[in-house]
């Protein structure tokens, strides 16, 4: 492609010059010597310019028409979309914003295109958005070979050496990364299959590495966690018996009050900082698929009262954790107020949502960007929502079964 870009540039150039002698020479024979040299050198530039435009690799002019028509984004007419102008993307580096006319088509079919729009212009799209009006589509895109990576494998390398940031995987501008001193609580959603369960695992493990005490509700049995993990985190399979973990955490949250109101601390970074960060880890309480814990439907009386008894330890540590270093990571594959109570939900600051429809994409981030920005087969691919249109990042794959020797 490269090669043949270059040919198109030594054409345009060819034909600039040729243009430029046959002006200069009208002008000469109409004894005109004097402006015959600037005209000649004037009309080069301008043809190539046009010419260069016109033919400039997959985003000229006329390349653009054919991929658009060749990818099949066109208007009832068969008209595609014209290519207005294109400039770099102030909130990515390597990004380019491209804008067209939309010639009638509507949005939500630029967003079924996405993928054909990649392989037509070997590039990655990030984002697919409104002009300044109706009539305009923003198309956000980096080079192919610059974009996400499709398969992205842990390594130890990545951990971060200081109170409690954890690395999600590898955006567009590097490594994508949150802080639980910040945002204390994290919600994982994403339709099935979308790789929600190896993002919470690779979180947990970071956590385990960071010295933390772990605990894991999953109540398939425990049987997507292999043995080693019942070694480094305290895995339960029963409500009773997590609501009997809770229970625990609790008083160990009202003795860390306590300790707090004692040194004079507002929070636990804060008590950290101060050099006390051996005595105590923090507590992360996980739960790998919140519905299967906390949706009452079809329990009995007995089974309602530890559900309703569980919500309410969870809500509270969702309300006071932060302060005293325990944090929730929950991940469900549709997170409404059915399986999450809005006391919950409401404190679950940090959103992380994989592949989803549009309505799951509203319920998990308040907005459907996750469903715009994800493709449909996506595996490990996530947008972190953080108030605007998120970080799209992939997540890190690892070896389920031996990352404590690595």
């Amino acid at each position: 492609m490269k090669v043949h870009f270059q040919k198109k540039k030594i054409a345009c150039v060819i034909i600039s010059i040729l243009v430029g002698i046959a002006v200069y020479i009208y002008f000469v024979i109409k004894a005109f010597q004097f402006v015959a040299m600037v005209c000649g050198i004037c009309v080069s530039l301008i043809s190539f310019i046009v010419l260069h435009s016109i033919l400039q690799g997959q985003f000229g002019v006329l390349s653009v028409r054919g991929n658009l028509e060749r990818a099949g984004l066109v208007n009832k007419k068969g008209e595609p979309p014209i290519l207005l102008r294109q400039y770099p993307d102030q909130d990515y580096e390597k990004g380019t914003i491209y804008e067209f006319t939309n010639r009638g088509i509507p949005h939500e079919e630029w967003l079924d295109f996405r993928e054909k729009l990649e392989a037509a212009f070997n590039i990655f799209v990030y984002k697919i958005s409104p002009g300044k009006n109706r009539r305009r589509v923003l198309v956000h895109a980096v080079p192919a070979d610059e974009g996400l990576p499709k398969f992205l494998e842990w390594s130890p390398r990545y951990l971060i050496n200081d109170d409690f940031s954890l690395v999600l995987g590898r955006g567009l501008q590097g490594l994508v990364k949150i802080d639980l001193a910040v945002v204390p609580h994290v919600l994982i959603g994403g339709s099935t299959g979308s790789g929600k369960s190896v993002l919470l695992k690779n979180l947990l493990m970071q956590c385990v590495f960071k010295g933390c005490e772990v605990y894991i509700a999953d109540f398939k049995g425990g049987l997507d966690y292999p043995r080693t993990w019942w070694d480094k985190t305290r895995i339960v399979t029963e409500p009773v018996a997590f609501l009997s973990k809770l229970q625990a955490v609790e008083k160990e949250m009202r003795r860390r009050i306590d300790i707090l109101r004692e040194v004079d601390q507002r929070n636990w970074h804060n008590y950290i900082s101060a050099g006390c960060y051996w005595r105590y880890s923090r507590i992360i309480i996980a739960c790998d698929e919140a519905a299967q814990l906390l949706d009452k439907t079809g329990r009995t009386k007995e089974e309602k009262d530890v559900i309703e008894q569980i919500t309410k330890y969870l809500a509270l540590f969702a309300r006071q954790g932060r302060a005293v270093g325990i944090h929730l990571i929950l991940a469900t594959q549709r997170p409404d107020a059915n399986v999450i109570p809005g006391s919950i939900k409401s404190e679950l600051d940090c959103r992380i949502c994989g592949r989803a429809d549009l309505i799951l994409s509203q319920i998990v981030l308040d907005n459907g960007n996750a469903h715009d920005q994800i493709p449909k087969d996506a595996q490990g691919r996530f947008l972190l929502g953080d108030g605007g249109d998120g970080v799209l990042f992939q997540a890190f794959w690892f070896d389920d079964d031996g990352w404590w020797y690595v």
